[in-house]
């Protein structure tokens, strides 16, 4: 009875291959040799053909080639799934994975799939998740190098910039992501965010508040503090604090409210030019505020409560 090595590729279909193999000893010859597109060829094969009689099993797989096998059992399969069998990284398949591969290949994002150079079960499901997102995330498959959970916060991100109307068309922004590699991304999401305009909340006349990134970045520079930081820039264009400009002798006052309850602001944060930290800066704006006919309190709730000792 000849022995058959080499059995591990087959993982579910070894003790059958082990079995057709003693009908036709040439056909272990074969199968020792077969390239690894060849290997899951036949494994798809024995599986959609259904054939039950060893024999002829054994025949049909001498006696044809591995695409013409293919042909035989699954004629509307993708063209490029035989020639991405050989990139599968490990033992043959159930045959419901090369399905899930197959759909892959029919969808959006076949192209990405294309480009894999190992494919495997993680590979599938990132591709299956990605094609659930915003078709700008399929662009930057390769700077999120098979993260599911980058993808997503990704897909959120490009959502909301789509609400923002800072995003130019789909071939440009696309055609942008498709160059980004790792760490460029939050690059990519800066500059675009840069473009943001906050939204406007009704203030008494002498008051202005700042709505664009550009000034945010540009007094950033100026009062050498982080107003030009990413956190600073999402906190204007998603309207988590109302940004102000105030001026004295000393130069720019930026202050930052949160909306209180009963139309009450709340200072969060006031920075001015040489770095004025101290609270007679929080009492100055509170004051000028309140005289600008602002309601106005010089913390936030959460400032206040970090203030106490709890038992």
């Amino acid at each position: 009875m000849p022995i058959v090595p080499g059995l591990a590729p087959w993982s579910d279909l070894a003790s059958r291959i082990a079995k057709i193999s003693q009908t036709r000893p040439d056909l272990a010859a074969r199968l020792i040799v077969a390239p690894q597109k060849a290997v899951h060829a036949y494994a798809i094969f024995i599986q959609r053909s259904g054939i039950a009689d060893d024999e002829l099993l054994a025949t049909t797989l001498f006696d044809n080639h591995p695409r013409d096998l293919l042909d035989q059992v699954w004629p509307d399969r993708s063209p490029e799934l035989f020639n991405l069998l050989d990139r599968i990284n490990g033992p043959v398949w159930q045959v419901e994975r090369y399905h899930r591969l197959d759909r892959l290949l029919k969808s959006r994002v076949a192209e990405s799939v294309k480009n894999t150079t190992r494919i495997n079960e993680a590979t599938i499901i990132f591709h299956e998740q990605l094609e659930k997102h915003d078709v700008l995330v399929t662009s930057a498959v390769m700077a999120l190098e098979g993260r599911i959970a980058l993808a997503k916060n990704l897909g959120a991100i490009i959502t909301i910039l789509r609400k923002m109307n800072v995003l130019s068309s789909d071939e440009v922004e696309a055609a942008s992501l498709k160059k980004i590699r790792k760490d460029g991304l939050g690059r990519w999401v800066e500059r675009r965010l840069r473009r943001g305009i906050a939204p406007t909340v009704p203030l008494p006349l002498s008051l202005r508040q700042i709505t664009t990134c550009s000034e945010m970045v540009a007094l950033g520079r100026q009062m050498k503090n982080c107003l030009g930081e990413v956190r600073s820039l999402l906190a204007l264009v998603m309207g988590d604090f109302v940004f102000l400009r105030m001026d004295d002798d000393t130069g720019p006052i930026v202050v930052s409210l949160a909306a209180g309850p009963g139309g009450i602001w709340m200072i969060n944060e006031a920075q001015g030019s040489v770095d004025r930290w101290d609270d007679m800066l929080i009492d100055y704006v509170q004051d000028t505020l309140r005289a600008a006919g602002l309601d106005v309190v010089g913390t936030t709730m959460k400032g206040a409560f970090q203030r106490f000792s709890w038992p």
